[in-house]
């Protein structure tokens, strides 16, 4: 596919699980939005006003000369609200910890973007977020006592979703993160 006016294409169907759903130039001609379909959801995305979309067949000779790739960045933010338990099995100056718990994730931002050489093309939503998921948290630390009061900790940790980001059934997207979380505490 490319866009009329500006010779872009987009990078080959399935290659990146991106897929053309639909094209803004049938139907409606009042909307100028394309529908991709991503590994989170449906993305739609406003384009440009006064540039459509042309599908290009890849037989064509002239592909060559329009083909361009583009980046589609997703940005889904989500306000994480932790509840966790620490249980020391080494309760010394150098202390061992295991760690557990749940996290409750609050929509707080759904922002996708087309971009060209850092450039941003357009912009759009992915459809069909979850506004409330929640997500694990699994780890063990490595707890050092400064004083009898201030504490130097290192906590590795690995977040798994629980449920989908998307609540539609097609989309089972369940990302996970891995993460060194540092910090000094104080004790009352």
């Amino acid at each position: 596919m490319s866009f009329v006016g500006q010779n872009w294409i987009k990078d080959q169907f399935g290659s990146d699980s991106k897929e053309l759903v639909s094209n803004p130039t049938e139907g409606n001609s009042l909307s100028n939005n394309m529908t991709l379909k991503t590994q989170m959801g449906l993305v739609n995305i406003a384009m440009p006003e006064g540039v459509g979309m042309a599908t290009v067949n890849v037989n064509n000779n002239y592909i060559s000369e329009v083909e361009r790739n583009y980046d589609i960045k997703q940005q889904a933010g989500y306000l994480e609200i932790p509840l966790l338990l620490r249980y020391k099995i080494i309760d010394r100056r150098l202390g061992f910890l295991v760690l557990g718990g749940i996290n409750t994730n609050v929509l707080m931002s759904n922002n996708v973007s087309l971009i060209d050489n850092n450039q941003v093309i357009a912009n759009g939503k992915i459809e069909g977020l979850n506004p409330l998921t929640f997500s694990s948290s699994v780890g063990m630390g490595i707890n050092y006592a400064i004083t009898n009061r201030f504490h130097f900790s290192i906590e590795p940790t690995m977040k798994i979703q629980l449920n989908s980001l998307n609540k539609e059934t097609n989309y089972d997207s369940r990302p996970y993160a891995v993460g060194i979380y540092t910090g000094i505490s104080y004790q009352f």
